[in-house]
């Protein structure tokens, strides 16, 4: 196993508070490092671009995800390439679907509305060939190309699918080099492996070409209350629904086929009775937590590390730090560190 880190826009990090950690990430073991890849946040391609020449030619790097419905297939693959070479062939790109399916995003960003999974074929074929360096002449159910090709042909730049629900895990089988599973229980990775699996043996591929590269979510300090609120508030954000939106997708649909479907159900209704933030951290049990994530010490981080990053070809590291700053995020570094460490050496 494989073992990455993501820095959070939430940290508030300088871009040298950001050098400075993914050094100290490195020499701590980390082997790959994560970008966020949001539609308007920093640009995680150039990011990914920044970490890895802080650790030159000792740390992949990649993007968690970004949002390709928000980009041209063609742009998306001319920045990409360009990473690719800048890396020196150390770069990954991850692409998701993001909120391009949800009416409030095409009306902000006059989106066209188009089915996802076509959608996120079409950005798969186009990309895979634009990277190989092909002349793309393309027609599919989004999108279409005409004898696009890129003006050079960089390293071979992996593209790794960001997916929660079966079709978007079952295309990343078919047409990607790997999935990045968020938020997922070790039992939902592999419930997401068997599905992926059975895809990639249909189209003709081994199961074992398509890399797991899953966040683990872990809140590290030492006021273990503190901690439990803060990454409680957070799985809030993805896990409750909307009113009126659909129960059966994106984050909540995931939560759902994990088995949380009436516990969400039942904080969703307290929340439209008008329970207050406070009161739904309060009534989200621990259980839920738990299966998806660490909250507490840093002493009790290393063995919930390793629970909760079995299956994956990459664990990677998703803090969620109780303040902004490099403090907290050097201290979840230094604190998970150890189930590695302790693996390398074959202890379990």
């Amino acid at each position: 196993m494989d073992y990455g880190f993501v820095f959070d826009g939430t940290f508030n990090l300088s871009w040298l508070q950001q050098r400075e950690l993914v050094a100290r990430a490195v020499d701590l073991g980390y082997t790959s490092g994560w970008a966020p890849g949001g539609v308007t946040s920093r640009d995680g391609i150039l990011t990914a671009v920044q970490w890895a020449q802080a650790a030159p030619s000792r740390l992949t790097t990649g993007t968690s995800v970004t949002v390709a419905p928000f980009w041209t297939p063609t742009s998306l693959a001319s920045q990409a390439a360009t990473a690719g070479e800048l890396t020196e062939g150390r770069f990954v790109l991850g692409i998701g679907s993001g909120s391009a399916h949800e009416p409030s995003a095409q009306s902000a960003y006059d989106l066209p509305n188009r089915p996802v999974i076509s959608l996120m074929r079409d950005y798969l074929r186009i990309l895979r060939r634009l990277l190989d360096g092909h002349e793309v002449t393309y027609t599919g159910k989004t999108m279409s190309l005409r004898g696009v090709r890129l003006g050079f042909k960089p390293p071979r730049v992996p593209i790794y699918v960001g997916a929660l629900g079966p079709q978007m895990v079952k295309l990343a089988g078919e047409l990607s080099d790997g999935v990045i599973p968020s938020w997922s229980s070790p039992e939902q990775v592999a419930w997401g492996k068997d599905l992926a699996a059975d895809a990639a043996r249909k189209a003709g591929r081994e199961p074992s070409e398509i890399k797991w590269v899953g966040f683990v979510r872990m809140c590290i300090d030492e006021d273990a209350e503190l901690a439990r609120r803060t990454f409680a508030q957070s799985l809030l954000r993805y896990g409750l629904g909307q009113p009126g939106a659909p129960r059966d997708r994106s984050f909540r649909g995931h939560f759902g086929r994990m088995g949380f479907d009436a516990t969400l159900r039942r904080l969703e209704d307290q929340r439209d009775r008008g329970a207050s933030q406070d009161e739904l951290i309060h009534a989200l049990p621990t259980e839920l937590m738990s299966a998806v994530g660490y909250f507490g010490p840093p002493e009790g981080a290393p063995d919930a590390f390793r629970r909760l990053a079995r299956g994956l070809d990459t664990a990677v590291l998703r803090m969620i730090t109780t303040a902004p700053g490099p403090q907290k995020v050097a201290l979840a570094l230094e604190s998970v560190q150890p189930a590695f460490a302790t693996t390398a050496a074959g202890v379990r």
